[in-house]
C-alpha cells in the first residue's frame, strides 16, 4: 500500500513503452509524476510520439516529464533535493546496470523500489571472467547454476553499492528470462540496516563434478563487541546468500 502517490523515474526509456504502461496500467491515484529520460534524441522523439498515440494531452502534461540527458546526471540533480527524490527508479540499460547504481541510491526515497535489468548474460554466465570481476566483483560459474549465480552476483554488487550510500536492500523478485536478468529491491536508508546487510554476503564453493554448492559468510556477528568479525574462510567467487 502507498501512503501517497508515487514519483517514478525511467532513466533509459528508449521507445517509452514502459512509461506508457505505467500511465495505462497503474491507477491514476497511484501516480503523481513520471520522469522519462533518454540520452538519445531520436529515442526522445519516439517517446513523444508513443505518448501522444496512447494518452491524452492533459494526462501527459500533468503527469509526465521528458528529458534528453545522461541518466546519472538527472539522478544526481534530483539527489540534491530530498523533495525531488523518486519512489520508483527503473534502470533498464543495454548491458550492465552497475554504472547507474550509485546515483540511483542517492536519488531514491527511503522505502523506494529499485528496478534493475542486466542484459550482459554472456559475462555473468562465464564467457569473460575478467569483465565479470571488474563489473560485479565476483567470478562467474559456467555450469548448471550459472543463471542463479548470475542473479546473486548482481545482488552482491547492488549490496556493495548500497552500503557505500548507507542503504540496505531487500530483494523482492529476481528472475532470469531470455537474454536478461530483472531484479526488484526495496531500499532502506539506514546506517544500522546497512551494517546488517554485510551479514548476507558470502563466498560460494562449487563442485563442477557433482554440481553441489555451499556458501560461507564473509563476516560473522561478534556479539561480544556488537560488531562483525572476519569469517575464517575465503573463496574465489563472491555472491549473496
Amino acid at each position: 500500500q502507498c501512503e501517497s502517490a508515487l514519483r517514478l523515474f525511467e532513466g533509459l526509456s528508449a521507445s517509452g513503452i514502459r512509461t506508457c504502461r505505467y500511465l495505462s496500467e497503474l491507477s491514476p491515484s497511484l501516480v503523481a509524476h513520471i520522469h522519462a529520460n533518454d540520452i538519445d534524441k531520436g529515442a526522445c522523439a519516439q517517446i513523444e510520439r508513443n505518448l501522444a498515440l496512447n494518452h491524452s494531452e492533459l494526462e501527459i502534461d500533468s503527469k509526465v516529464c521528458l528529458t534528453n540527458a545522461d541518466c546519472n546526471l538527472i539522478l544526481r540533480q534530483h539527489a540534491m533535493n530530498e523533495m525531488e527524490h523518486f519512489d520508483v527508479i527503473d534502470i533498464d540499460p543495454y548491458g550492465s546496470c552497475v554504472p547507474f547504481l550509485n546515483a540511483s541510491f542517492a536519488a531514491i526515497n527511503d522505502g523506494g523500489l529499485l528496478c534493475l535489468t542486466c542484459t550482459d548474460l554472456s559475462i555473468l554466465c562465464g564467457n569473460d571472467a575478467h569483465a565479470a570481476f571488474r563489473k560485479y566483483a565476483s567470478l562467474p560459474i559456467h555450469d548448471k547454476i550459472m543463471h542463479e549465480h548470475a542473479i546473486r552476483m548482481i545482488l552482491h554488487r547492488v549490496a556493495n553499492v548500497a552500503t557505500l550510500n548507507e542503504c540496505s536492500v531487500e530483494p523482492l523478485l529476481s528472475m532470469f528470462c531470455d537474454y536478461y536478468i530483472r531484479i526488484f529491491v526495496r531500499v532502506r536508508k539506514s546506517k544500522n540496516s546497512s551494517n546488517q546487510l554485510s551479514l548476507n554476503l558470502a563466498d560460494v564453493y562449487y563442485c563442477y563434478k557433482c554440481s553441489i554448492w555451499k556458501t560461507q559468510p564473509l563476516v560473522e556477528r561478534n556479539s561480544k563487541h556488537d560488531n562483525v568479525a572476519r569469517s575464517t574462510s575465503t573463496s574465489t567467487s563472491t555472491s549473496t546468500s
